[in-house]
């Protein structure tokens, strides 16, 4: 994925994970570093509610979510996996 600029993005680390759960809403937020700054990501849901939303900084939109993917392989590829 490139950005605005065109330059290839590249996310370097993952350097907080943060699971919540409060009286509205229940979730977690990624923090993430890349060659084109750093932000966050929060993923939530209402309580009772089944669909999932995600907050990107206007990093994404509902017709790219290209951004949203390159955070999530990051995360995965951190992961220790157990068998």
């Amino acid at each position: 994925m490139k950005s605005r600029s065109g330059e290839e993005i590249e996310i370097y680390d993952l350097f907080e994970f943060h699971c919540f759960n409060n009286e509205k809403y229940e979730g977690f937020k990624l923090n993430w570093d890349s060659n084109i700054g750093f932000g966050e990501m929060t993923f939530s849901k209402s309580k009772g509610e089944e669909v999932w939303e995600v907050q990107t900084e206007c990093m994404s939109d509902n017709e790219d979510k290209e951004f949203i993917k390159l955070v999530l392989d990051k995360f995965i590829e951190k992961l220790n996996v157990i068998e």
